[in-house]
């Protein structure tokens, strides 16, 4: 192993050091200095990751600045998410929400980056990243999009448990991400996704009505409301 990569190494840890004991300003100057020297990109990013919210945490730097930093840690390395999740929810405390949709809107489809293996946040790429998207998407009043990411939150969960789940949009024919141009673009005008929506094929729509609905031969076991203690028993 080369002299210069322990002084690589060496850089980062003492970057890593400063950040543990909250000396900021000394974090930033390494983490820096971390960047300039280049190499494995894992490692770079995280650099970049850390000074941005060394900036943000040094009280220093204006919103702007670190969440520059922020935004270029992410582009540097699209999959990882723990840059951009903290300046989404740096967006929602400042009421920012539509620059915090802009730029997060771009990783809803991101899965967890198995491959990498740096300081890997497990929380905010499995839900901490999707939860603040859809509090910023409540926020907009983009519900069917805040309800989307809880739902494909939800079936995760309960599918890494091998619980089988389905849901069903039973106010739309089709999600409205879902109609795209012939190259994947999302559209903007109206006639163009007109066309592209009924070249998906829209069903028949259900004229009749049964003429009698049949109740079940056997009822479910229930349990009185009683039982599930529903309001505490406190002595007031």
């Amino acid at each position: 192993r080369s002299q210069e990569h322990d002084i690589i190494r060496y850089t980062f840890y003492l970057a890593q050091s400063y950040k543990d004991i909250n000396q900021h300003e000394k974090a930033i100057l390494w983490y820096k200095i971390r960047i300039l020297y280049g190499g494995w990109h894992e490692e770079i990013y995280y650099s970049m990751f850390q000074l941005g919210k060394s900036m943000m945490l040094s009280n220093k730097y204006s919103f702007k600045k670190y969440s520059e930093v922020l935004l270029n840690a992410h582009n540097f390395r699209p999959s990882r998410l723990e840059a951009l999740c903290l300046f989404i929810r740096q967006c929602r405390l400042k009421k920012k929400y539509n620059l915090a949709f802009k730029y997060g809107i771009r990783a809803i489809n991101n899965t967890y980056p198995k491959h990498d293996l740096l300081f890997i946040d497990k929380d905010v790429h499995e839900w901490k990243f999707f939860d603040e998207l859809a509090l910023c998407c409540h926020f907009l009043k983009q519900n069917i999009l805040s309800k989307f990411i809880y739902d494909r939150l939800i079936k995760e969960k309960l599918s890494a448990q091998s619980i089988h789940v389905m849901s069903f949009n039973g106010s739309l024919l089709f999600e409205p991400w879902e109609i795209k141009s012939k190259i994947g673009n999302p559209l903007k005008v109206f006639t163009p996704y007109k066309r592209a929506l009924l070249s998906k094929g829209i069903p028949e729509p259900v004229n009749s009505k049964p003429s009698k609905l049949l109740s079940p031969t056997e009822w479910p076991v229930s349990q009185s409301i009683d039982k599930l203690k529903l309001i505490e028993n406190k002595s007031w």
